[in-house]
């Protein structure tokens, strides 16, 4: 039993399996007095919701994700060779491989009796996108171990939340070291690199502008289908407003008709009732004859 073998079971796990699993595996270190690996186990932590959908697409939609993966390098090497139509076409696909995959992982949540909030979809996109943008986040979520969302700021993704095991990296720590290992380079190299400099900050510029748009679209998506449920909302308000006033003025309509009729029947209730007074008084004046 190893770290990574430990971690490729938990994170398979549902969240509500997680904490349990931990413990037995952390405690079967702990008999074999791996003392290391048990402590190193118990820091493995339980995946949110969102998070856990990403490691399940990893290993329930493999050729999707794989996709995502070669998409991001695919537009990382456009950005670097500065292949604006390129970028614009990698662009378009982006959005579509996101949303094709966000609909893969509802799916998944479905059939395992799961339902997936609209916040826990929309953290789930954020880690796909960061992933599309970040070669580090790429390789966090390839990994299926996952602990939490992941974020691109336009400075790095937030990758915190994936569980350290034996065989990943840390790229940015090699970089560094890499970095800090290569000779200064001599003054009269500056004016050299004047051009790749500039090359890497337009290189930047267009990533930003691009992730910017990426953004404004889903915002104004969202706000589109906001204004459609709010017109379909009021839409079915005036068909029922509608529905109302008429039923009203038929009720209005019933409402005269029986005040109608109940005056003519009170008119001819009370003539029944003078009738009914001046046939007994007549009665009454015959009867006093006779007994004369």
């Amino acid at each position: 039993m190893d770290l990574d073998a430990v971690a490729g079971e938990l994170y398979g796990l549902l969240p509500e399996e997680f904490a349990a699993t931990r413990k037995v595996r952390a405690g079967e270190a702990q008999a074999a007095g791996n003392r290391d690996l048990a402590a190193a186990i118990r820091q493995l932590r339980r995946p949110t919701t969102s998070a856990w959908l990403a490691n399940l697409l990893v290993r329930e939609r493999p050729t999707q994700i794989a996709q995502l993966l070669e998409l991001g390098t695919a537009m990382h090497r456009a950005q670097a060779d500065l292949v604006g139509e390129e970028m614009r076409q990698l662009s378009q696909q982006r959005q579509g491989v996101v949303t094709s995959l966000s609909d893969a992982a509802r799916q998944l949540a479905h059939d395992l009796g799961k339902q997936a909030s609209d916040a826990t979809m929309r953290e789930l996109e954020e880690t796909l996108e960061a992933a599309i943008a970040d070669s580090e986040a790429r390789d966090a979520l390839a990994s299926g171990h996952l602990a939490a969302a992941m974020r691109y700021s336009g400075l790095g993704a937030e990758t915190r939340g994936v569980a350290t095991t034996s065989s990943q990296k840390n790229p940015r720590a090699a970089r560094r070291g890499t970095a800090a290992a290569q000779p200064r380079r001599p003054p009269g190299r500056a004016a050299d690199e004047a051009g790749p400099e500039k090359r890497r900050q337009a290189r930047s510029a267009v990533a930003r502008a691009e992730r910017e748009a990426t953004e404004h679209a889903r915002r104004r998506q969202r706000a589109m289908e906001d204004v459609d449920r709010c017109n379909r909302a009021i839409g079915e308000a005036e068909d029922l407003l509608r529905s109302l006033r008429s039923e009203r003025s038929r009720a209005q309509a019933e409402l005269l008709k029986a005040e109608r009729a109940l005056k003519a029947s009170e008119r001819r209730a009370g003539d029944a009732r003078t009738q009914e007074t001046a046939a007994r008084a007549a009665e009454d004046t015959r009867g006093q004859s006779t007994r004369r």
